[in-house]
């Protein structure tokens, strides 16, 4: 993953401070990535496939 952290915003003097009472809080990701996917590997990440197996005829 690319994330990155960037200071806080600086306000210049004269200015007011944003209101940050109500800001999201986006907390500290603990975990590792998860491994990357191998060959056709299914992932919630990606759409399943459009086309549906037909069944096979009954004999």
């Amino acid at each position: 993953m690319n994330a990155k952290s960037v200071p806080s915003l600086k306000i210049p003097p004269g200015l007011d401070s944003p209101e940050t009472g109500s800001a999201l809080r986006i907390p500290a990701l603990n975990e590792p990535a998860p491994p990357p996917r191998k060959g056709r590997q299914p992932c919630l990440d990606a759409p399943p496939p459009f086309k549906v197996r037909q069944a096979a005829p009954a004999t």
